[in-house]
């Protein structure tokens, strides 16, 4: 059997480890008939009985003094006969059993252990100063002892906080287990606030039979404030978060999915700069213009580049984004007609203009609707004073 061999003054302890759980159990049996123990479990356990033997000065009992009850001695789940052992040398006070099966990962941070010592010798989670940032409340340290027995340390804490804050067990199961809240992240304080948003918005089974999926909260969130905007966006989104201040004061989760559904839209409206420019042509021979009445300036101008044809697009709720191979080519001119009072100039109407015949082919306001009575003024003294012929439907 290659194992896990310890060295020093361990080595005596955890020998005599070894021979006390051959003699007494089926632990580290190996069998011909089926074999008892595949070797990546008797690693597991040889690991495991080494670190047991590292703590020797903690030794409650003497390994020859462990009588484990013969119903544990299952060849297909050896871990309860571990439990028991582990439980006879150093447990004190009653501990989950996640905590004493994380003994047996592949990779054991350090805390796993002293975790385990700490409540066995009758301390609780919220003494443990060790533990990863994850908020304990005093209802979550109770259901910390009742996490389902094949979490993680770390997966179980999520869970008990999302029970002791009033989840239920399917939102708890989901976060610890399927979401990046498995893991360490960066700023609980946000993370607990958005665990209440999805505890509150009953974030698993919303009413009326609505399904409201947990983990796209969590995906979305993460995006927002976490990962760098170009993995999120695209090229152009930058190595920066796209909205590290992303909140959900004040929101609802029907709020939360409208935004969800628009929120690369509304993101290009204020920040335009985060698209991609990989295109430009020169401007065709006919004049922007600049129109003052009434107090409001009237400007119309050409897009000059594929940045420009999406941002129109999007604020203007059509199809012009995809109107760049015509433009390169100067089949076609794309303009903006656009009115300003004090603040930022708002798009009004996007039109498209034959380079070749000056006919203004069509105009289109928001959602391609019909312009408005205004806006069809300031587009026919445009027309008037370039020469271009107005060509839209009745």
């Amino acid at each position: 059997m290659d194992c896990f061999q310890p060295v020093g003054r361990v080595r005596r302890a955890y020998w005599k480890l070894v021979q006390a759980v051959r003699e007494r159990s089926n632990l580290l049996s190996v069998g011909a008939r089926p074999p008892f123990r595949a070797p990546e479990q008797l690693q597991a356990l040889c690991k495991a009985l080494s670190v047991i033997a590292s703590f020797r000065r903690r030794w409650l009992q003497k390994p020859s003094d462990w009588q484990p009850a013969e119903e544990l001695q299952e060849p297909e789940n050896f871990r309860p006969l571990f439990l028991s052992l582990l439980e006879h040398m150093l447990v004190q006070y009653p501990v989950p059993r996640f905590l004493a099966y994380a003994w047996l990962a592949d990779r054991v941070p350090r805390w796993h252990y002293d975790l385990l010592l700490h409540m066995a010798g009758g301390s609780g989670i919220r003494q443990f100063d060790s533990r990863p940032a994850i908020p304990v409340c005093r209802e979550a340290a109770k259901f910390f002892m009742e996490a389902p027995e094949d979490l993680t340390p770390l997966q179980a804490l999520r869970w008990a906080q999302v029970r002791g804050m009033g989840g239920n067990d399917p939102l708890a199961n989901l976060l610890a287990r399927q979401t990046i809240l498995s893991g360490r992240t960066r700023d609980e304080r946000f993370w607990e606030s958005a665990i209440a948003f999805m505890v509150r918005e009953r974030a698993v089974n919303v009413g009326n039979g609505e399904y409201c999926p947990a983990w796209w909260i969590v995906n979305f969130l993460h995006e927002q404030r976490f990962m760098p905007g170009e993995e999120v966006l695209g090229p152009g989104g930058g190595s920066r978060p796209l909205q590290p201040n992303f909140s959900l004061k004040g929101r609802t989760y029907r709020s939360l999915r409208r935004y969800h559904e628009n929120w690369r839209q509304d993101l290009i409206r204020q920040r335009p700069e985060i698209v991609p420019q990989r295109h430009h042509w020169a401007p065709v021979t006919i004049d922007p213009l600049e129109y003052l009445k009434d107090g409001y300036v009237w400007t119309i101008s050409e897009l000059l580049d594929d940045r420009a044809l999406v941002v129109e697009g999007i604020s203007m709720s059509h199809c012009v984004g995809s109107y760049v191979e015509q433009c390169v080519r100067r089949i076609t001119s794309i303009w903006s007609l656009r009115v300003r009072k004090k603040k930022e100039a708002k798009p009004m109407v996007t039109i498209e203009v034959d380079p070749r015949s000056k006919v203004i082919v069509q105009a289109k306001a928001k959602g391609n609707e019909p312009p408005g009575p205004a806006s069809l003024e300031i587009l026919r003294l445009w027309a008037d004073r370039e020469g271009l012929q107005l060509n839209l439907p009745a």
